[in-house]
């Protein structure tokens, strides 16, 4: 059981993946029109990244969890791969500038969600799987922030006692 704890927020983020797909199929059926991206696994790797700030296994962590994403939800290889775990690198990086609020945490996690949003906007444009216009990219990214807000209050305290209680594999172990 010790050694499964060590896991948990592997597990945890796995699962966030799995509930990312389940919320954006939701809410595009009740809300119609409105396309929003709902990246739990974003708020929790932001959130990883800033609470456990030197633990590089979670760097590694996001780029297997990108590797999963690129495969189940994009079908091209190399969009999350990159973005999750540069996300955690950037984000560790500036841990240590940052107040340990709520407030900016926040802050941090919406700038986040922005630069993975703009980023695979940039990536699938390139790649030529979308076409949208400015307007189109504008709506959505603030439907999408709100969302995020919303998600953001809504899971903040559970994960981050998950994160406190049971950080990710040994810290010792990868430096």
């Amino acid at each position: 059981m010790v050694q499964l704890k060590r896991w948990y927020i592997a597990i945890a983020l796995f699962f966030t993946m799995v509930l990312d797909g389940v919320l954006s199929q939701t809410f595009t059926r009740f809300f119609g029109n409105m396309n929003v991206a709902c990246w739990l696994s974003i708020i929790l790797i932001t959130l990883i990244s800033l609470s456990d700030a030197h633990n590089m296994a979670n760097v590694w962590l996001c780029l297997v969890v990108g590797l999963v994403y690129d495969i189940y939800y994009v079908g091209v290889i190399g969009i999350y791969i990159v973005a999750f775990p540069l996300l955690c690198y950037c984000v560790q990086k500036i841990a240590k500038y940052i107040p340990e609020l709520f407030i900016t945490r926040l802050l941090v996690c919406l700038l986040g969600y922005i630069g993975v949003y703009l980023y695979l906007l940039l990536v699938l444009n390139i790649i030529g799987i979308i076409d949208i216009s400015l307007f189109a990219i504008m709506r959505q990214l603030v439907e999408s922030l709100v969302m995020c807000g919303i998600l953001y209050i809504l899971s903040y305290n559970l994960l981050l006692k998950l994160i406190v209680k049971y950080p990710f594999l040994n810290k010792q172990i990868f430096y």
